[in-house]
């Protein structure tokens, strides 16, 4: 794990937020700082990985859960390294 990704990572921590949780299908995503490139994969709870994309130059986005209710798990990425995860429950 990079220096960087450490220091990003905290940041995330620190200021991101997501809502509303639980959900019917869409959370929207503040992550608090700008990210110049990043992608996000969503995962069921039992690890399929059912959506994933990329996004350039933002600090918010809206993630459609589309699926079965039940707890799904946001990563946030950026190159390569893992920021951040979310878990989020679909109602």
């Amino acid at each position: 794990v990079s220096i960087l990704a450490t220091f990003v990572a905290n940041q995330l921590a620190e200021r991101i937020k997501y809502f509303p949780n639980p959900t019917n299908e869409k959370v929207q995503i503040d992550l608090g700082i700008l990210l110049e490139q990043f992608e996000i994969q969503v995962n069921s709870a039992n690890g399929q990985l059912v959506y994933q994309e990329s996004f350039v130059g933002t600090n918010t986005f809206t993630v459609d859960l589309i699926g079965a209710k039940g707890y799904y798990f946001i990563s946030i990425i950026q190159a390569n390294e893992l920021l951040a995860t979310l878990k989020v429950e679909k109602m």
